[in-house]
């Protein structure tokens, strides 16, 4: 038999051009059936139409399924203010370019590759769009279904990518919800995070992090517990209370709900723990505390005598981060950090058994990212891990140079400059008994509720004074937009400067005696005010550059943005109302628990029964039941295990992601990554399935090994399950192996299985047959496969190949003759023809 090339199965077959019986022309490997009952364009239209007419927006679309989607935008109507920009995989583009799909792109609509896209995308001006929330990243068919591998790497770099940026943007902007949380929480605040400074000089100190080194740790700290300052980020809160371990201080500072869903479980902390937070933490979870807290950054977001000026917010981005800088101000001398991984362990985990991330399974999508360890091995990581890194070792150089020793016994950790990685035993701990919570009550004696009480007061004057200064802010844009109106349609000069010089006078009192409530209107409403810079005027031309639209736009951000800040203060008032109201002996209960609830925060029922137990035993039944209404909801709050975090790991712990790192590793001949692979599914909560994939994973590195044979051995498993997720692939590599053992038949019957899932793999079957000289046979698969992809020109130069062999060769001239026509510089076909006429000559 001929040699066949052994991965020739492995390799994706040359794209195949297909129409479809809607006379819509396409791609077979890129959609296969996908518009075979539908129509492309109809489906399309039902699937990406209405969000596709969103305006003021940058529109990233992953593939075009076969170019299809490119008439569809064309015919749309699109709005002037957005722009497209189709991402797609190299082959698909070139065959866009022949056939003339991407010649004269309308000016705002762009389709490159994915090593193009940053580039483009800036020419688009991506991060004006991002400054006004205007990103809308779009899957085309082809990459939801994936029929192609390129098609996944191109969907989790582009999502990976996107998610940097969205970071990134909202750093550069300040993050709005910051403030709406920091107004909210203004009633739970209790002291500033800068009475801890030099606390506990000298001492040693380990932050536990959610890596998954730190289960390896929390031995050593359970058994040196009295000589360390144990501090935690919250999210391993679950976990500490799981091995009996309380922290002296817990970190929290994410503004969002999920923080909640993550944290929640340290609530269930004893008063020996303290909780330092950012002024921005999640209400859901500072309503809910019920011991001594401190805050991190101003108390009001504005200018205020309240806010110390000595009260720093701490470094980002991370909550590590920020716990590692409190942790110096402390005054410590020695920081252990444990758990502060940034990268997957050997298991394929990102974080500490307890986690949701561990209990969804190992992190399965591909990770490009390599990174070396404390011990010199190389581990996986994500961007926002690699960035992490670097951050890290900035703040280390820092802390090194006020003599601040930082050490991670992990030998799994990434290696970070200025972190010295010393085993635990080997760590120099203080003699002594060590209480942080003693003198923590002695140096710094927590708020009693006339404190309290007063602290709110003066609160409660700060948002009379806002309230006031939004109440003008909002009169005076109102008159700017009258006169902005009357400006432009002043005849007379004159006049038209008095309205000009009226406007202007508004303007200098919001950058004047309402600067502080005019900035954080601007702050609160910044992609309004963003907006006026309209990102697409640079391409399609600008009317006019200073118009009455954008300044009336632009006083309409001021009167609508103060609106919505009165309402969030007015809100905050009465939230500040019902706190006072706690401190009282004999409260109104019906009031407190509606606000409680009204705020999703039925722990607060927790925190005023813990403050107030004599008033808890005066309560009448019906207060008593209000109160255990509550408490049932913040059980079941508590209980929730099917939450928005848990649903985001599970999807990071997909076993079918699997098969694209698998892939993807094998086409890189990377042995040590199979077996991390391997080793990683080993691990997988769902073992049934996992044992399949990690079959397939074993076969493929089998193949690697040169050992065919046994890599058969592991393939069966999933023949016998008939687990369709695997059987294609298990199949082309089965043939594959039948090929490199010289056995055609077993080759055969494995290729006319695959022929039966999908067409795309009779060229193969074709070539089989051709080198098994079973010309006849081959000539009809020929046939039979150019009835349904009569544009193939792949197949077609093999059917004349084989007419050419069996003699037949007036058929082979036909034949290539019909190629040259439809395309005259097609030198395969040529080349053959003048080696027929040789030949016959």
């Amino acid at each position: 038999m001929p040699n066949v090339a052994i991965d020739s199965l492995a390799e994706r077959p040359p794209l195949t051009p297909f129409t479809n019986r809607f006379g819509e022309h396409l791609l077979y490997e890129v959609n296969r059936e996908a518009f075979s009952q539908i129509s492309a364009h109809d489906r399309l239209q039902t699937h990406l139409g209405k969000a596709l007419s969103a305006k003021d927006s940058l529109h990233i679309i992953l593939g075009s399924d076969s170019g299809l989607l490119i008439p569809l935008l064309r015919g749309m109507e699109r709005p002037p203010s957005s722009r497209y920009l189709i991402i797609e995989i190299p082959t698909v583009i070139q065959w866009l370019e022949r056939q003339g799909l991407l010649d004269d792109l309308p000016v705002d609509m762009r389709c490159v590759t994915l090593d193009d896209w940053a580039s483009v995308a800036h020419e688009l001006k991506i991060v004006d769009y991002g400054y006004i929330n205007g990103i809308r990243l779009h899957h085309s068919f082809a990459v939801m279904d994936a029929f192609l591998p390129e098609y996944a790497d191109l969907r989790w770099r582009m999502t990976e990518d996107l998610n940097q940026l969205h970071w990134d943007i909202q750093a550069q902007l300040g993050n709005e919800s910051f403030t709406y949380c920091q107004l909210r929480n203004l009633g739970d605040f209790q002291q500033p995070a800068a009475l801890l400074k030099g606390l506990y000089k000298g001492r040693t100190a380990i932050l536990l992090a959610g890596g998954p080194s730190l289960d390896e740790t929390l031995p050593w700290v359970q058994v040196h517990r009295d000589k360390l300052l144990v501090l935690s980020v919250s999210r391993i809160s679950r976990r500490l209370l799981q091995v009996g371990i309380e922290p002296d201080f817990v970190f929290s500072i994410d503004p969002t709900d999920m923080s909640f869903d993550i944290s929640r479980e340290m609530l269930g902390f004893s008063p020996a723990t303290s909780l330092v937070h950012a002024f921005h933490i999640t209400p859901l979870l500072l309503g809910a505390w019920r011991h001594r807290a401190f805050y991190m950054g101003p108390m009001l977001p504005w200018n205020s005598p309240l806010n110390r000026k000595d009260n720093a917010s701490g470094p980002g981005p991370t909550v590590t981060n920020t716990a590692l800088w409190c942790a110096g101000e402390m005054g410590c001398s020695t920081i252990i950090l444990a758990g502060v991984d940034l990268c997957f362990s050997a298991s394929g985990h990102t974080h500490a058994q307890g986690s949701n991330e561990t209990q969804a399974g190992p992190r399965l999508e591909p990770a490009a990212i390599q990174i070396e360890t404390q011990v010199g091995d190389t581990a996986n990581t994500t961007p926002d891990f690699a960035s992490a890194i670097k951050i890290l070792g900035l703040q280390a150089a820092t802390l090194g140079k006020k003599g601040i020793k930082l050490v991670n016994p992990s030998p799994h950790a990434a290696k970070i400059e200025g972190i010295e990685f010393i085993e635990c035993d080997s760590i120099p701990l203080d003699d002594g008994l060590f209480e942080p919570a003693r003198g923590l009550a002695e140096h710094v004696p927590p708020l009693d509720s006339p404190q309290r009480l007063k602290q709110r007061q003066k609160l409660q004057q700060e948002l009379r004074h806002a309230l006031f200064a939004c109440g003008k802010i909002q009169a005076m844009a109102k008159d700017a937009i009258d006169l902005n109106s009357l400006f432009y349609r002043s005849k007379d000069r004159g006049e038209a400067l008095r309205h000009k010089a009226g406007m202007d006078r508004i303007e200098m009192s919001f950058k004047r005696e309402l600067r502080a409530m005019a900035s954080l209107t601007k702050a609160l409403g910044i992609r309004d005010f963003l907006r006026i810079t309209r990102p697409h005027e640079s391409i399609i031309e600008a009317e006019f550059s200073v118009t009455e639209e954008l300044t009336r736009m632009y006083y309409e951000s001021y009167r609508d943005g103060t609106q919505r800040l009165k309402a969030l203060i007015e809100e905050c008032a009465e939230r500040l109302d019902s706190r006072m109201a706690e401190e009282s002996s004999c409260p109104d209960l019906s009031a407190l628990t509606a606000q409680w609830l009204q705020d999703r925060q039925p722990g607060r029922a927790r925190v005023w029964m813990s403050r107030h137990p004599e008033a808890v035993a005066r309560s009448t039944p019906d207060d008593l039941e209000r109160l255990e209404v509550c408490l049932r909801e913040f059980d079941t709050q508590m209980g929730e295990t099917d939450t928005a975090h848990a649903r985001r790991a599970r999807g990071h712990a997909r076993l079918s992601a699997s098969i694209d790192r698998a892939r993807l590793l094998f086409s890189h001949r990377d042995q040590d990554g199979l077996e991390r692979l391997i080793h990683t599914l080993e691990h997988h909560p769902e073992q049934e399935d996992a044992m399949l994939y990690q079959a397939f994973a074993r076969g493929l590195l089998a193949e690697l090994a040169g050992d065919v044979e046994a890599a058969m051995e592991h393939y069966l498993p999933i023949f016998e399950a008939q687990f369709e997720p695997l059987l294609e692939n298990a199949l082309i590599r089965v043939a594959s192996c039948y090929l490199a053992m010289e056995h055609p038949e077993g080759a055969f019957m494995t290729l006319e299985t695959l022929s039966g899932l999908s067409p795309i793999y009779r060229p193969h079957l074709v070539e089989l047959l051709y080198t098994m000289d079973r010309l006849n046979e081959a000539a009809d698969l020929c046939h039979a496969h150019l009835r349904i992809f009569p544009e193939d020109v792949s197949t077609q130069l093999k059917l004349a190949r084989i007419y050419a062999e069996s003699g037949a060769r007036e058929s082979a001239r036909m034949m290539l003759n019909y190629i040259l026509d439809k395309n005259p510089d097609n030198t395969t076909a040529r080349h053959m023809l003048e080696a027929i006429d040789h030949k016959g000559a």
